[in-house]
């Protein structure tokens, strides 16, 4: 069965490690047995 995730405003960042991390998990985990993954809002925090 196909199946569409959404996140949004990660604001991931070198500054917060144990967030990357568990984003990479996700990614590997869940998301690439999803049909599609859409990223909303902010991926990185930048300014």
């Amino acid at each position: 069965m196909a199946s569409s995730l959404f996140i949004s405003d990660l604001h991931l960042s070198e500054e917060r490690p144990a967030a990357n991390e568990a984003f990479f998990a996700f990614v590997e985990e869940k998301a690439s047995a999803a049909s599609a993954l859409y990223i909303l809002g902010d991926l990185f925090e930048y300014w």
